[in-house]
């Protein structure tokens, strides 16, 4: 059997732009002789769409996109979607089956029998493996949550181990959803595991593959260095962290039609991001804000909305979580409603996409950035990556991971002083109406 895969850019509540990407992948994928086509779990209703997937009118249209997509279609479908009766909102998509102009749902984590083969539906945060004796010709993952470095090889890591032990026949697909959300990018790499080899979809770009007979698998023992090459990949290559950022850049100033990129000068990652935007749209369209010193938040953002939106200008924030975590609250957290590129990444990524970037900037001509600020050491890192995917405070890590508190408070202390060294400007929280939630960890836990 032949999968055709179906990996598209998906906004959060554009159903009319994800319906004709996703059709425009199945067709594609129907040409190239696919018996059963999958798409994302993201590719309908766009990633994560947060509050609006508990709105009736979202769920509506998420309901009559799925009815259109299974009129078009002339292959059986398997995705993941919000489309429920209203206020009957899921925290999660759920799976469902699109065959014959019907739209069936689906049992998570459940076999599916399908056209002759078994697969095991696995819809949700991160992939899971199959309960104990689950038998099955293949497994099908569908993450919900936002991809980030490196994950892309774990996944193939735990798929290969899943491969020897549940399904042994057809394999492991990983399909992850990719977009734009919330001013963030959502980037996203799919793999596929199978007993010829790996199958790895670009990061950050719209692609539709056949598995597991596409010829371009690196074999088995070579799964970390082949990436699969694809027409829109193929002249890419570099880091799949900056792939993303430029991808993203450049779609949400054309589709949004700016006229400029505005980046506020002297604030956290400004040059960084200066030189996205020079490296994405050009010099020409690169609009520096100067920011006005002292003055405080809110209105700092305020006035640097206002000079943004004056010239129809795309505002770039350089607010990251792990900042925001930290207590760097200096940098304009009011501005995430716009593009903020640095938003789910640590130190240490930061860092990596600074010096890919500066290797590109020097090939180009371009004047080099600062010198990347340090990285943390990787059991810092390490703690600060479970706080920004998991949202736990300490307590709940001691309780939920067995971690002694002592050693967790030691680190949080070093982690504090790492972030004093690579910005001298004192944390404070702020406890005025209309600022920004406060994160589950800040200096007033010590």
């Amino acid at each position: 059997m032949k999968i055709g895969l179906i990996q598209n850019i998906a906004t959060a509540g554009d159903f009319s732009t994800n319906l004709r990407l996703v059709v425009q992948g199945a067709r594609a994928c129907t040409d190239a002789e696919a018996d059963l086509l999958v798409a994302s779990a993201q590719a309908i209703d766009g990633a994560l769409p947060g509050g609006l997937s508990r709105r009736s009118a979202f769920l509506l249209q998420s309901q009559a996109a799925l009815r259109a997509l299974a009129a078009e279609l002339s292959k059986p479908l398997i995705l993941a979607s919000y489309a429920a009766a209203p206020g009957a909102a899921a925290s999660l998509p759920r799976p469902f089956l699109l065959k014959g102009g019907e739209v069936l749902p689906l049992e998570n984590h459940r076999v599916l029998e399908l056209e002759g083969i078994s697969l095991f539906l696995d819809v949700g945060e991160f992939p899971s493996p199959p309960p104990a004796g689950t038998a099955c010709h293949g497994i099908l993952h569908l993450p919900t949550a936002a991809w980030h470095p490196g994950l892309q090889q774990a996944w193939v890591d735990a798929a290969q181990q899943e491969l020897r032990t549940f399904a042994p026949e057809l394999g492991v697909l990983v399909l992850q959803g990719v977009g734009s959300s919330v001013g963030q990018a959502i980037g996203g790499g799919s793999v596929g595991v199978a007993a010829g080899g790996v199958l790895r979809l670009p990061v950050f770009a719209p692609a539709e593959a056949l598995w597991p007979e596409a010829p371009a698998i690196a074999p088995a023992n070579d799964a970390r260095d082949q990436v699969f090459a694809s027409a829109i990949d193929s002249a890419a290559g570099g880091d799949d962290v900056l792939e993303a950022q430029l991808f993203c850049l450049r779609e949400l100033v054309s589709r949004g039609g700016y006229a400029a990129v505005a980046v506020a000068e002297g604030l956290p990652h400004a040059e960084l991001l200066a030189a996205l935007t020079r490296l994405a749209v050009g010099e020409e369209l690169l609009l520096p804000l100067p920011a006005s010193p002292g003055q405080e938040m809110p209105a700092q953002a305020a006035a640097l909305f206002a000079r943004a939106e004056a010239a129809e200008a795309l505002l770039l924030s350089g607010l990251s979580r792990s900042a925001f975590l930290l207590g760097d609250y200096a940098a304009p957290a009011a501005l995430s409603g716009h593009y903020a590129p640095l938003a789910d990444m640590l130190p240490g990524e930061i860092a990596r996409l600074q010096q890919s970037l500066n290797s590109r900037l020097s090939a180009a001509g371009l004047a080099a950035l600062p010198a990347p600020e340090p990285e943390l050491a990787p059991r810092e890192e390490a703690l600060l990556r479970l706080l920004v995917d998991e949202n736990r405070s300490i307590m709940e890590l001691c309780a939920t991971r067995g971690l002694p508190e002592h050693a967790l408070r030691a680190i949080w202390r070093r982690l504090r002083r790492a972030a004093a060294r690579l910005d001298s400007r004192p944390p404070f929280l702020l406890l005025r109406p209309g600022a920004p939630p406060t994160p589950p960890l800040h200096m007033l836990n010590e």
